[in-house]
């Protein structure tokens, strides 16, 4: 199976922790492994995941990334049921400008 890489910023939430998506390997059936850095920590993780439909939201998001720095946020969590939110680069713009530290 080939190993399919992430366009933009591909971001993880999984109990409670942030990662950033490097590379998605399918490993057959609805089975994928990602390649990621820890928000917090910096690093790398490897998650093995069983995600049905992961294609179909990936081609869903990929019309609202309009821009590399749009981020796709994919929640893992149980309580989120799948979430998935395209942030555009303007949001995260604001959001940086509001973590600075004056």
């Amino acid at each position: 199976m080939k190993k399919l890489r992430s366009k933009g910023t591909f971001i993880l939430k999984n109990k409670g922790r942030y990662f950033k998506v490097i590379t998605v390997t399918p490993v057959g059936g609805n089975q994928y492994v990602f390649d990621c850095e820890e928000l917090q920590s910096r690093r790398s993780e490897v998650l093995t995941v069983g995600l049905l439909g992961l294609d179909e939201a990936l081609d869903k998001a990929a019309p609202f990334m309009k821009d590399p720095k749009d981020i796709l946020l994919m929640s893992l969590d149980k309580e989120d049921n799948g979430l998935w939110k395209v942030i555009p680069k303007e949001q995260v713009e604001k959001l940086e400008k509001g973590l600075q530290i004056e």
